[in-house]
């Protein structure tokens, strides 16, 4: 018993004095910007969900459909007078995005956030065990990597919005813009 009582002494005195000095530590000089970096982590993380949402397969066949009924119209329509409702849809319509040019973005954008990503995790790592060269300036890094996560959180709520937006003005407007290209397939037929 006398054994077990001292056991479990120094199990509480060896707990008390390794505490404090930890990265869970309140006390770590770091703590603020370790908080910070885990929680612009996990922002970029939901970002990047939301940039794997994108489907690009639909993109590419919603260009593929646009390309076709511009070409169709430049090709065969010739309106007498301007139809002003259908000027306004066309007008809508050239907001539409181009597939390559999201498709390169979207690429761009994902490689970024891997990188992004690793260097904060190594960030983080080196703050809480102190990790520092006497050439490394903590701060600069910490800055450095803030800077980099807004302007890629910018890019990416950009692109998400900007991919949205587009696939939801084609899919309203293309219906409208299939019936002036349908007369005009059958026109073309002729």
């Amino acid at each position: 018993m006398k054994q077990l009582v001292l056991i479990y002494l120094a199990a509480v005195m060896l707990a008390s004095c390794s505490g404090g000095s930890g990265a869970d530590d309140p006390d770590h000089p770091y703590r603020a910007e370790i908080d910070s970096l885990k929680k612009w982590k996990g922002q970029l993380e939901g970002l990047g969900s939301d940039l794997k949402k994108i489907d690009l397969e639909l993109i590419d066949s919603a260009g593929q459909v646009y390309d076709y009924q511009v070409r169709m119209l430049k090709t065969y329509y010739n309106p007498d007078s301007v139809d002003q409702q259908f000027a306004s849809i066309m007008n809508g319509y050239k907001k539409i995005i181009q597939p390559a040019k999201t498709r390169s973005e979207v690429r761009q954008l994902d490689t970024n956030l891997s990188f992004t990503l690793k260097n904060m995790t190594a960030l983080i790592d080196k703050m809480e065990k102190q990790d520092f060269d006497d050439s490394e300036d903590p701060d600069a890094f910490y800055n450095a990597e803030r800077k980099a996560a807004g302007k890629l959180m910018q890019q990416i709520e950009l692109t998400v919005m900007n991919t949205e937006k587009s696939l939801e003005v084609f899919h309203r407007l293309s219906p409208e813009v299939d019936k002036v290209v349908s007369t005009l397939d059958t026109t073309a037929a002729e």
